[in-house]
């Protein structure tokens, strides 16, 4: 990954801002990030499903993290980081992408699966 380095900001304990120099993580390289809208009447079926999705992941090693937001009343992100590509791309490939897919058409405005985004972390602490 060479000498990447990566700004990043944050509050302290005192709530005050600071801007810091991360290296990448070993254990943390990659991530997907998806962001979903829900159709009017079936925003707590999204959450739901989020919700569900996060049992199906629990136990999954490719999975250094894994989380399900809601930043807006009707709109949800899931946002998730991996060791590598290879444990992305399984993720992607197993049952939460699946359930959300298979779910799609009837609980979010606008899906597309090529909305996830594939990003490589440069650093994190």
């Amino acid at each position: 990954m060479g000498d990447n380095i990566i700004l990043i900001h944050s509050k302290n304990s005192r709530e005050r801002s600071e801007w810091t120099v991360r290296k990448p993580s070993e254990s943390m390289r990659d991530m997907a990030n998806w962001v979903l809208k829900a159709k009017e009447r079936k925003v707590s079926d999204v959450g739901n499903c989020l919700l569900g999705g996060k049992k199906l992941v629990d136990d999954k090693p490719e999975n250094v993290s894994w989380h399900a937001m809601q930043p807006g009343n009707n709109t949800y992100a899931i946002f998730d980081t991996f060791a590598g590509n290879d444990g992305r791309g399984a993720h992607l490939n197993a049952k939460v992408a699946a359930a959300l897919v298979e779910n799609a058409p009837e609980i979010l405005e606008g899906f597309s699966a090529e909305t996830i985004q594939k990003i490589n972390i440069l650093a994190s602490k």
